[in-house]
């Protein structure tokens, strides 16, 4: 199996490293390995450039296969190359993790956890980096296991898990200044600040946000600047300290003006106004923030300030609804509870089995013993019935609310061309996102309602069911058979074709014999949509989506091969 895997390996770099000007010497293959490994961390270009000018297929043996996957793995990670897969480093991770190598172990795990991370693979990233952790003891450089405790930090952070985070970011901390690395040192320091805001502590919080903001000053790092005012900002508002927050924000002015474009600046600049009851800047600044591309928190704190405004203008019934939609995506990873009618149903089947147990005296009872039978199997049927349907409600409503989080977290890549594109298809998806999001949050009510426990009678529990839930799913099916209509995908096509180099039109126009479906699929798959969100949008099923697409690229392929690779890079991208 490890030799299949070096094989592999071999095989998948050679397709992308064979040159006839690589070195395929053993003696130069490891002498330009040892450049790069000393050169990671200093100059991650030139190390790049170092395993780039190795020939792959010439490396010989497992364990110069491991180093290489490790070293390339590393390289391409500080150069900020997207890894797509976990292929690579994985053959260093089953090398070392047998063996004596506790370094080159330690390595692997730590590099492993950062491309999972990268992938928004959490469990597996964290997983990772405890197994890093449990080495850590064997390791002596301050800076990697400086480096270690900021991800598992991160990680925490991500969880919500504050507490957790802010001990690892501390441990961090103490590690790049035993390492004498100051940059490390200063944002270790700041994302403490973060969790001691997060946890409530807003004046230790300003404190610390206030000493790194004179170290960002000192190092001329004006975006950590920028974000220690902002916070400053925050933590003055969340003390209701409208005297500091005036300084804060007279601060910001003066050293970045007042024009800025981000979601997070403008929303938190809207609260500012709300504050100090500016209700009009505060419009001109929610405005602005809704042209902008939104991360989910970002969403929310939006639509908690637009219901503050709706009411202050007397708009009630608007404010409640913006109310209704910061709610929904607040519980969105609560799982909700369903009524469920097996009580009653289970009520009926032990007192028929009390039944039979009598009857079963009299055989003249026979009868009546095989009809009760026949009813509690139809019991058991129906109540199975009512589960499964129950299942199939909350999959789809967790498929839509999936659906719902994808169209609006388009942000998370490190390729400026595909931010770009997902700003721009952002902004065309944004209607119909708002309307099903309102639709959502009446939903989430209903239910929140039903499973409370407040409708006794089951017949006015499922008309209300009914009236409040299957109803508004056809509702919010229309809003998204929308984004799945011919006047979007048109708009769709233009947008990816002025990011794309005019790959839509090469597809429709290059008579590749494709259906109107399969063209849909490859179209929200080139938009970024994950085959779940493809699946709810066209109501093919996920593997129906992988395999349209696969022979969609196939049909490409046979008659335009570079079309066919770019649409795969895109994809790999993406």
């Amino acid at each position: 199996m490890a030799a299949a895997a070096v094989l592999l390996l071999t095989l998948c770099l050679s397709c992308s490293h064979t040159d006839s000007a690589k070195v395929r010497s053993r003696h130069d293959i490891i002498r330009l390995m040892d450049r790069a490994d000393a050169l990671l961390g200093t100059d991650d270009s030139a190390a790049m450039a170092a395993l780039d000018s190795i020939d792959a297929a010439s490396i010989s043996g497992r364990k110069q296969n491991a180093r290489y996957a490790l070293l390339y793995s590393e390289a391409m990670y500080k150069n900020y190359i997207p890894a797509g897969s976990d292929s690579l480093i994985m053959v260093a991770v089953r090398y070392y993790s047998v063996g004596s190598d506790i370094e080159s172990r330690f390595r692997a795990f730590y590099q492993l956890g950062c491309i999972y991370a990268e992938m928004n693979r959490k469990p597996d990233a964290l997983l990772a980096f405890t197994q890093a952790e449990h080495l850590s003891v064997a390791i002596k450089d301050d800076y990697k296991l400086g480096l270690l405790n900021t991800q598992l930090g991160n990680a925490f952070f991500k969880s919500f898990d504050f507490s957790r985070a802010l001990g690892y970011y501390k441990t961090a901390f103490s590690y790049y200044s035993k390492a004498y690395r100051n940059s490390h040192k200063i944002h270790a320091l700041y994302n403490i600040a973060c969790c001691e805001m997060q946890l409530d502590s807003f004046k230790q919080a300003y404190s610390t946000f206030d000493t790194v903001q004179t170290m960002a000053s000192d190092i001329e790092d004006n975006y950590l600047l920028f974000n220690c005012l902002l916070n400053k900002l925050n933590c003055s508002m969340f003390s209701d300290d409208v005297v500091l927050a005036e300084s804060d924000m007279k601060q910001i002015t003066e050293l970045f003006g007042d024009s800025f474009d981000d979601a997070i600046s403008l929303s938190t600049f809207a609260k500012y106004n709300i504050l100090t009851g500016n209700f009009q800047k505060a419009r001109l600044y929610l405005d602005k923030g809704w042209e902008n591309s939104m991360t989910l928190s970002d969403s929310i704190s939006m639509y908690d300030y637009e219901s503050i405004l709706l009411e202050e203008a007397g708009k009630y019934d608007s404010a409640i609804v913006m109310c209704r939609n910061a709610i929904s995506m607040e519980r969105q990873n609560f799982q909700f509870g369903m009524g469920h009618p097996l009580t009653g149903a289970m009520s009926d089947y032990y007192k028929n089995i009390s039944e039979i147990e009598m009857l079963k005296v009299s055989r003249n009872h026979f009868i009546f013993i095989i009809f009760i039978i026949i009813f509690m199997a139809a019991v058991i049927v129906f109540v199975f019935s009512i589960r499964s349907r129950r299942l199939k409600y909350e999959s789809d409503r967790q498929s839509l609310i999936l659906t719902i989080n994808e169209l609006r977290l388009r942000e998370d890549s490190s390729n400026d061309t595909i931010n770009q594109l997902n700003a721009k298809i952002n902004s065309l998806f944004r209607r119909p996102l708002l309307e099903s999001e309102y639709f959502l949050a009446k939903i989430i009510d209903a239910d929140t309602f039903i499973s409370s426990g407040r409708i006794k009678p089951e017949t006015e529990r499922t008309k209300l069911y009914q009236s409040q839930t299957d109803i508004l799913y056809k509702e919010l099916k229309k809003k998204f058979d929308t984004i799945v209509s011919d006047g979007y995908q048109d708009e769709l096509d233009k947008i990816i074709n002025s990011s794309c180099d005019n790959i839509m039109e090469q597809i429709i126009n290059g008579q590749f014999a494709i259906s109107k479906k399969d063209l849909l699929i490859i179209r929200l798959s080139i938009a970024g949509f994950s085959p779940n969100s493809i699946s709810y949008l066209t109501g093919n099923s996920r593997t129906s989506v992988y395999k349209q697409r696969q022979r969609t690229i196939a049909k490409i392929e046979g008659k335009d091969p570079e079309l066919a690779l770019m649409i795969c890079n895109i994809l790999s991208i993406r």
